[in-house]
């Protein structure tokens, strides 16, 4: 992971996104009647609830139970180019590493603001492609002292959103949506402990997937999905003869989401 595999690839991803898009037909098809507007405006809130893992290379290996809550804000022109800010926080029970001397609690914060274009083909099929700075932070934290492990990552992140109507009435529509980013960044892991604190540099990965149906009622929506969340950590470069080994950080989970939008 050391290598710039990851950032070549996202760059790569970009390029073939961008062009895909730019390909679509300016001529849409007639518009259904049945059809809303995209909203110039539109929020949305997320719970979910599932299976955290955190996975040490050659070390340690457990899940327990999590939550995770997100909230997601754009706004966004006419033309479909516009912005928005995603944020995620992700909080395990004090279970995890339960085999250790001691337990431990882990939690994430994630921050994705973004440009915002909304590609569509005639009138069943939209998708949202979100390109931005990627700020993740991942705090282990160990429940029987003072110890502490932090991974801070600054990057970039392509994420597009699919989603195709299934059926559409007067006052109601269904569809079927997948979300999938892919995000890469530079690394600083901050250790804290009783003995010493020191720093670490590594490099980070992420996989970000969502699958699910989505109802829409004049304007607002609900959905319900399965959501997977991955970050994978480089082990770090050595500071004062120590390293940080690679880490897999892991959340798999059922969500619920609601939103709305005008």
């Amino acid at each position: 992971m050391k290598s710039a595999f990851p950032t070549l690839a996202l760059l790569a991803l970009t390029a073939v996104l961008a062009g895909g898009c730019a390909a679509v037909d300016s001529e849409r098809s007639a518009q259904d009647p049945k059809a809303r507007p995209e909203p110039k405006y539109r929020g949305q809130f997320t719970l979910a609830g599932g299976k955290y893992k955190h996975d040490i290379e050659d070390a340690s290996e457990d899940d327990t139970t999590a939550g995770l809550v997100a909230a997601q804000g754009e706004i966004c022109s006419p033309e479909g180019i516009g912005g928005g800010l995603t944020v995620e926080f992700l909080s395990s029970n004090d279970h995890l590493l339960a085999g250790q001397t001691s337990t431990s609690h882990a939690e994430a914060v994630d921050v994705f603001p973004h440009l915002l274009y909304r590609a569509s083909a005639g009138e069943t099929l939209r998708m949202p492609v979100r390109l931005g700075p990627w700020m993740h932070a991942l705090t282990l934290e160990d429940e029987g002292s003072t110890d502490r492990l932090r991974w801070r990552t600054l990057g970039l992140r392509l994420a597009v959103e699919p989603e195709i109507v299934i059926e559409r009435t007067e006052n109601f529509e269904w569809s079927f949506f997948t979300s999938v980013a892919l995000a890469a960044g530079a690394t600083r892991i901050e250790l804290d402990s009783a003995a010493n604190d020191d720093e670490f540099d590594s490099y980070a990965a992420a996989l970000s997937l969502e699958v699910g149906p989505r109802f829409r009622w004049s304007h607002v929506f609900a959905g319900i999905s399965f959501l997977h969340r991955a970050v994978a950590f480089d082990e770090s470069d050595p500071a004062n003869s120590q390293t940080v080994s690679e880490l897999h950080s892991t959340f798999s989970g059922f969500a619920v989401t609601l939103g709305g939008g005008f």
